[in-house]
This record gives C-alpha cells, structure tokens and sequence, in this order.
C-alpha cells in the first residue's frame, strides 16, 4: 500500500513550523465560521508555554500511555482507513507497541 510517508517532510524545518504554530503564530489567514465548523487563525486551544514543553524525539514518545488524534470531519472513508491503519501497523509498532493478548 502507497502512503504519502515516502514524500513527506519530517525534518527540522517541519519541527520548526510547528513550534511557531504552538507559540501562536498564524496557521492560516482563514478564520471564520463555515457550516458548523468554527475556524481560527491559529492553533487552539492555544497553550502559553507549550512550545518550550515539546520534544521532538521518537523516545520521548516511548514515555506516554494514551495518545489522541484529532481527524477533520470531512476525510473520505478511505482516509481514515489508511491513517488508522497507518497507526496500528507502521506507528505503533515503530514505538513499541504490540497488540494486546486476547
């Protein structure tokens, strides 16, 4: 299966926008309301001081119990089913994780 992991940009410069974007910079210059979906400018909920709480290292990442994503409404079916598959096979297992015994 073809994931868009081979063209995307993990590097430093990608580390960097998104520590401005925690430290309140601009996302976008659209803010508004479409439909029920309430759009800001920024990243929200905006957290003071979570930029200097980030780390950006896989290990760190070996360190949480739960971790939560956040998918826009408006993904097809088929988005979804490659980014939870994504997660269950590639991600997880990058981290550590293994199924549970059942």
């Amino acid at each position: 299966m073809r994931t868009s992991a081979d063209v995307e940009d993990f590097g430093r410069e990608r580390v960097r926008r998104l520590l401005d974007l925690l430290r309140g910079e601009p996302a976008s210059g659209f803010h508004g309301t479409e439909g029920i979906e309430v759009y800001s400018e920024r990243v929200e909920p905006h957290s003071p001081g979570l930029a200097g709480r980030t780390w950006y290292a896989h290990a760190a990442f070996r360190e949480v119990d739960e971790v939560a994503f956040a998918l826009p409404f408006t993904f097809g079916h088929q988005d979804y089913v490659q980014i939870l598959t994504d997660i269950a096979t590639r991600l997880g297992p990058e981290l550590g994780r293994r199924p549970a015994a059942r």
